[in-house]
């Protein structure tokens, strides 16, 4: 078996068919693809001569380790690949016709997008005594940052005198999040502990040998999922973020600009209130029109 024929055939690949996504695009899907390729060196398989039934397999192995959500991506991502040796006459068109029964299943409705209770917020912040992993769980509930948008952050978004963190988002979109006296003093104990760490550059969050990256921080969420026995990803803490300040009062307009949403619907399915707490809500507000009467 030879592994330059996969190496060859990623290579055409990422030419002809990635050429017109954006570049972090293009580096999850080589990434994914040759994770995949990796699988079927151990089963003594080249890309080339894969089937339906290797994806399938290599998914099931996958899902020890990764989410719904993360199975996804690797699924289109082969499938797109999958798409090309059939352009190129390298597969049987019919195994394409397999692919989407096989297609990871992301719960919908309540589940897809889960809020901690204010108990399982408490044990994570016992539980997790590692600075790193607290600092992160502290963003995620405070700031409620995309995964990509903690790797962004340097030190000098981090404004103390002025009380406000400034989020590079999709798109190159730049938003402000205030910080509150009550937790500015978790950034002090956290740029104290950085310096302690003797680290050097300019990334806020960090390993000894530079910022880290999306890999690097799901790596680090599944450490904290078993340290503090509650299961959650970033996501989740981001529709924590949306729904403990919706909980508390907060418009929901505030709150879609604070996550950085383009539109308001999107906010909406992070926070599901139920009819009787759109009622409450109503009457509450209703009652105190008072220049209606």
């Amino acid at each position: 078996m030879s592994e330059n024929s996969n190496e060859e055939l990623i290579e055409a690949y990422a030419l002809l068919s990635l050429d017109r996504l954006s570049p972090k695009s293009q580096k999850e899907y080589l990434h994914n693809l040759k994770q995949f390729s990796t699988f079927l060196n151990s089963r003594n398989k080249l890309l080339k001569g894969s089937t339906a039934i290797d994806l399938a397999a290599f998914l099931k192995d996958s899902k020890k380790t990764c989410s719904d959500r993360t199975l996804n991506r690797k699924f289109f991502a082969i499938k797109k690949f999958y798409k090309f040796l059939r352009k190129k006459r390298l597969i049987d068109p019919d195994e394409l016709e397999f692919l989407d029964d096989m297609r990871p299943k992301i719960t919908e409705g309540d589940e897809a997008h889960r809020a901690l209770s204010i108990d399982e917020i408490k044990q994570c912040r016992q539980k997790l005594n590692h600075p790193i992993y607290r600092f992160l769980f502290f963003l995620g509930v405070e700031f409620g940052l995309r995964l990509e948008e903690y790797t962004r952050i340097k030190l000098t978004d981090v404004d103390l005198k002025r009380n406000r963190l400034k989020i590079h988002g999709k798109g190159k979109k730049i938003r402000f999040i205030p910080i509150t006296n009550r937790i500015k003093s978790t950034f002090d104990s956290f740029l104290k502990q950085r310096t302690l760490d003797g680290i050097k550059h300019d990334f806020l969050l960090y390993t000894k040998t530079g910022k880290s990256t999306e890999r690097t921080l799901e790596r680090y969420f599944q450490d904290m999922r078993k340290i503090s026995g509650i299961s959650f990803t970033s996501h989740d803490l981001r529709v924590t973020f949306a729904t403990l300040f919706y909980n508390s009062g907060c418009d929901i307009l505030v709150i879609s600009k604070m996550l950085g949403h383009k539109k308001l619907e999107t906010t909406l399915t992070y926070v599901k209130p139920t009819k009787k707490e759109l009622e409450d809500r109503f009457l509450t507000i209703a009652e105190d029109i008072h220049f209606l009467k």
